[in-house]
């Protein structure tokens, strides 16, 4: 009688762990879109807290055509010290919306039509250090617990380091091309790298 108990509890545990594995592969088989990535994005841990604010836009890319991107702004807190907060940038204030902090723009897709992956231009407003589209990532997946984000941030050197006066037509545009430079070559961020978020909102 107790070998048929654990036969029959052994077979419930396997038809449990198949069943929940069968609904994370349904979640996981939802279209992402880029209006999967809005909303507020959170990673923490015991002192530390990135919360990331991402929403859709539709721009005009040029005379001709117009892009439907990723933008966004972030707050960092640590030891419970507000290190950086830009949740008050604003695309009206900007002369461009690839000027805001955060602004992404599609990968590839996948088979399906999903969007798994932004390339993300990053703007570090403490240091003035920069990533590229080239080169940062915003991966999306489906966790047991929601979406998830994982951010990449990576910097490159500028292409026109070197070569601002002889670039820039004027003083004060050759002075922030060599700001931008420098910046590149800064170690590190003032936000943790390489982390999930989970979305909270």
């Amino acid at each position: 009688m107790l070998v048929m108990r654990k036969i029959i509890f052994c077979l419930l545990l396997v038809v449990s762990v198949f069943m929940s594995n069968l609904s994370y592969g349904q979640d996981s088989g939802k279209t992402v879109t880029l209006e999967s990535y809005e909303g507020e994005w959170k990673w923490e841990d015991e002192d530390e807290c990135l919360i990331l604010y991402l929403r859709d836009t539709t721009w005009q890319y040029s005379d001709l055509s117009e892009s439907t991107d990723i933008i966004g702004t972030y707050k960092y807190i640590k030891n419970g010290v507000v290190v950086v907060d830009n949740t008050n940038v604003s695309p009206s204030s900007l002369r461009s919306l690839l000027d805001m902090p955060i602004h992404a723009c599609k990968g590839p897709l996948d088979n399906n039509g999903n969007i798994f992956y932004l390339r993300l231009s990053f703007t570090d407003t403490v240091t003035g250090k920069e990533s590229s589209h080239n080169t940062s990532t915003l991966s999306y997946t489906i966790g047991r617990n929601g979406p998830e984000l994982f951010i990449s941030l990576k910097s490159e050197r500028k292409w026109y380091e070197g070569a601002e006066d002889e670039l820039a037509s004027t003083p004060e545009e050759a002075a922030e091309m060599k700001r931008r430079s420098n910046a590149a070559k800064l170690p590190g961020w003032s936000i943790p790298n390489n982390v999930t978020l989970m979305k909270v909102n």
